[in-house]
């Protein structure tokens, strides 16, 4: 699978695993994001892995509640990166979202 391949291979780069860590830090530090979610205008597909052990699928409520036009799909036995893990799932879901097949 060269997804996940070139994933791993982009991870052993060198410094590779600081600047995920410090990306991951300046969210922490950004503070509470919520308010600026009811802004956003466009449809919204929001999945979320109920597993994911960087940000709990707690968060996911909130966000799918601040978002005017939102569908949020929680994907069971599913951590932090569903396209990695449930690659054709994902892919249907996401094509079935643009294609206009979702309630809102």
């Amino acid at each position: 699978w060269t997804l996940i391949s070139s994933f791993m291979a982009n991870m052993r780069r060198p410094n590779a695993k600081m600047a995920f860590m410090s990306s991951l830090l300046c969210f922490k530090n950004a503070g509470d994001l919520t308010p600026y979610l009811k802004s956003i205008r466009v449809p919204t597909l929001l999945l979320w892995g109920y597993d994911d052990p960087i940000i709990p699928i707690s968060y996911a409520a909130q966000f799918a509640a601040a978002i005017p036009d939102c569908r949020f799909v929680g994907l069971e036995d599913c951590g932090h990166t569903p396209y990695v893990q449930y690659p054709e799932r994902f892919a249907g879901l996401v094509a079935d979202f643009l294609s206009g097949g979702y309630a809102t």
